[in-house]
């Protein structure tokens, strides 16, 4: 009588050890995803907060111009990794706060300014926006949009800010 309950016990937790044996490759799996993730997100922000604190930018400038991403990737044989990329197409300085005209350049927001540079209101823009002058200089044989022609044209500005 004792053996025999003993053995139905014993039998029990075999079977729930069985169980759990055959779902952990699956709850490992969904444990690593969970964890990556979590991972990529906290480097996300540990990346905002040296750009920022570098570039004298805010958090949320960044974020907005979307220039940090973070992707869980697959590599050979089920192993993941992680990605971080971050974004190096500059970004326009009128972006980062309001451009004030100065006698020796251009100020923006409280921090960053522009010596030389001034600011110039293309006709597509809805805002001055900040230009440098090019040191050497010279015309470009170009197309006109409107005539078609060739002709020596352009204008000894950098728009690179």
């Amino acid at each position: 009588m004792i053996v025999s309950k003993l053995a139905l016990e014993v039998s029990k937790d075999i079977e729930n050890l069985e169980k759990l044996f055959k779902l952990s490759p699956k709850k490992t799996e969904v444990a690593i995803n969970r964890t990556m993730r979590k991972l990529g997100k906290w480097s996300e922000v540990q990346v905002l907060r040296v750009m920022s604190r570098e570039l004298q930018i805010t958090q949320k400038r960044l974020k907005e111009y979307g220039r940090i991403r973070t992707y869980l990737s697959g590599g050979y044989h089920d192993s993941k990794y992680l990605t971080v990329w971050i974004g190096t197409i500059p970004i326009g300085a009128h972006r980062f706060g309001r451009a004030t005209q100065r006698p020796k350049g251009v100020n923006v927001g409280r921090r960053a300014f522009y010596d030389g540079a001034f600011l110039m209101q293309p006709v597509n823009a809805k805002r001055p926006l900040i230009f440098e002058r090019k040191d050497n200089w010279f015309h470009q044989w170009r197309q006109s949009k409107v005539s078609g022609r060739w002709m020596m044209m352009g204008l000894p500005i950098f728009s690179g800010m």
